[in-house]
């Protein structure tokens, strides 16, 4: 009878395709699926976004899902998943994925896809920020923004009061902890401060920059 149970959950294990974490003290455990059972095999119709890091939250779009259940890999690891239903599924990179462009594989009690398309995992993080200084000032100041993971990232101030599009002001300074940006000519009033960078996040600032 043991013997047996050993046999089944190896299948379940390869029937999933369950990343493994390594052999390390501090490996993470392999993932593995339980799917919920469907109601045909899946099918997935969007990726967003396409490129990301490690840790940025993903979504799928698509049919016959199920649920957190699902079992979805990166590259043939598996994800750590957030949430999902039978037409979307929100799942993370775990820190094992390999960069670069990977497959996206879904896999449910009823049959996996693969996704087409593949998507391209960055080195990096989501971006931080700790405090920008100083929070009030006038067209022409630089305002200095800290925090991790900043290089290469854009910045965005966005009207608090008001409608109109985000102003991305010239960027001075830039390093992995800080960002060094000069307020634009003629603006005024309270902007709230956002960093972005590619395909690893967004970050907002606490507080606002009045000018």
């Amino acid at each position: 009878m043991s013997k047996q149970l050993v046999l089944i959950a190896a299948i379940v294990v390869t029937a999933c395709g369950g990343g493994g974490g390594g052999n390390g003290p501090d490996a993470k455990p392999a993932v593995i699926c339980t799917p919920n059972g469907g109601t045909g095999a899946p099918s997935v119709m969007q990726v967003f976004p396409t490129a990301f890091c490690r840790g940025v939250t993903v979504t799928l779009d698509g049919m016959n899902f199920a649920g957190t259940g699902s079992c979805v890999t990166v590259g043939g690891t598996a994800v750590d998943m957030i949430a999902g239903d039978t037409g979307s599924l929100t799942f993370q990179a775990a820190p094992a994925t390999p960069s670069g462009m990977q497959t996206i594989k879904v896999t449910t009690g009823s049959g996996s896809f693969t996704v087409a398309m593949p998507v391209t995992v960055n080195d990096g993080a989501p971006p931080t920020i700790t405090t920008f200084q100083p929070q009030v000032g006038a067209s022409g100041d630089t305002v200095t923004i800290t925090g991790t993971d900043l290089m290469g990232a854009v910045v965005s101030l966005h009207p608090i009061i008001g409608v109109g599009p985000p102003l991305h002001p010239t960027i001075t300074a830039n390093t992995a902890t800080s960002i060094q940006f000069t307020i634009p000519m003629g603006v005024s009033g309270d902007y709230a401060i956002s960093v972005d960078t590619a395909g690893c996040g967004t970050a907002t600032a606490m507080g606002k920059l009045t000018t």
